[in-house]
């Protein structure tokens, strides 16, 4: 399941897994630098099946989400339990990015120099686009 995939992502980025991995099998035990990310904030750019999973999984460990979609709908919303904002907003307040939309002339570069200008220092953008 990709959102699974997504979300275990989510996860290494955030403990940095690749990095103490390393860092132990080198004899060494850094002090534990990670995200928590209990009571973050998700942002998933377009709420389609994949979108949708990453948001109930998510909700599951904590997390506070918002989403943005090309044609958003107040039904589709309350299905979700989430508020619909503007992509901008999305990119400035979330604290983790997950990006699902397929790829279309009309996504093509939806995220792109400005859009990661946005995005809060330290935040976690996750490409889960098809």
């Amino acid at each position: 399941m990709v959102a699974e995939h997504i979300f275990g992502l989510m996860f290494a980025v955030a403990k940095r897994a690749a990095f103490l991995t390393r860092q132990v099998k080198n004899g060494q035990w850094p002090r534990m630098d990670n995200v928590m990310l209990q009571g973050k904030t998700l942002g998933v750019v377009d709420t389609g099946n994949v979108g949708a999973e990453m948001i109930r999984l998510c909700r599951g460990v904590g997390m506070k989400v918002v989403a943005w979609t090309y044609h958003p709908t107040a039904e589709r919303g309350k299905d979700l339990g989430v508020e619909y904002v503007d992509l901008d907003t999305l990119l400035k307040t979330a604290d983790v990015v997950s990006v699902h939309v397929r790829l279309t002339e009309d996504s093509r570069h939806l995220i792109g120099k400005r859009e990661l200008g946005l995005m809060k220092p330290g935040s976690i953008l996750l490409n889960g686009a098809s």
